[in-house]
């Protein structure tokens, strides 16, 4: 895996759900380093979560690995959190 420098940057792509029950699908985050047009999967989190852990996740998940951009499905609970975040940010 190489290191991150000026010519490298993460991406996080976001897949979420609208309810957090055991029938329910799961929400999705990767994380990618983008370096020299090659994509490596540096994280993933797959949970079942109400919107506010949702949000905590995303919040938390951009602190960690600083993304240049944070890609977020314009569906269901995505668009709320992609709104959240916008706001807070």
């Amino acid at each position: 895996l190489p290191e991150r420098d000026s010519t490298s940057y993460v991406i996080q792509s976001w897949d979420t759900a609208s309810k957090q029950g055991l029938l329910n699908s799961f929400s999705v985050c990767t994380t990618w380093l983008v370096h020299k047009k090659n994509y490596y999967l540096l994280h993933v989190l797959r949970k079942r979560m109400t919107f506010p852990e949702l949000v905590a996740a995303a919040e938390s998940l951009a602190q960690e690995f600083k993304p240049r951009h944070i890609l977020i499905e314009d569906a269901s609970s995505g668009t709320g959190l992609a709104q959240t975040i916008k706001v807070k940010h």
